[in-house]
C-alpha cells in the first residue's frame, strides 16, 4: 500500500469521527467536494499544503493524517517551544546540557558518593 492511499485511508477516518460529509469538510477546508473525494480515493497525491489545509479543517495534527507518523507529548512540545525561543548560542548549550542528562552514569567502582545517578530522560 503507497503512502498516499493510507493517508486517503486517515483522511477518511478523521472525516467521519468528525461527522462531516466531503462537501463539508471541502467548505472548511477552502475546496470542491469533488477534490477531497480525490485525495480519499487515492487519486490525488497529498502535498505539505493539503496535509495542513486538512488537518486546520479537522481541528487535528497534521501528524493524524501522516501514517506512521507520531504526535508529540506535551512535555516534547514544551521543549521545543523553550528550544526555539532560545538564540542559536543558547540552543548549543541547551543541546549540551541534554545530551549530558541523557548519558548513562558512570560505572560505580566500589565507593558511593550518595548521588543520584543520572538516567535518560524519556
Amino acid at each position: 500500500m503507497t503512502v498516499h492511499k493510507t493517508s486517503s485511508e486517515l483522511l477518511r477516518k478523521k472525516r467521519e469521527e468528525a461527522g462531516l460529509t466531503q462537501s463539508e469538510l471541502g467548505e472548511r477546508a477552502g475546496m470542491t467536494q469533488q477534490r477531497v473525494h480525490r485525495f480519499e480515493s487515492g487519486e490525488t497525491r497529498f502535498r505539505v499544503e493539503d496535509i495542513l489545509q486538512f488537518s486546520e479543517a479537522l481541528k487535528c495534527e497534521p501528524n493524524d493524517l501522516i501514517p506512521g507518523a507520531r504526535t508529540l507529548s506535551d512535555r516534547e512540545r514544551a521543549l521545543l517551544t523553550i528550544f526555539s525561543q532560545l538564540p542559536p548560542e543558547e540552543q548549543d548549550k541547551f543541546l549540551r546540557v541534554g545530551n549530558a542528562l541523557a548519558e548513562p552514569p558512570p560505572e560505580d567502582n566500589g565507593g558511593s558518593t550518595g548521588q543520584t545517578p543520572h538516567r535518560k530522560v524519556s
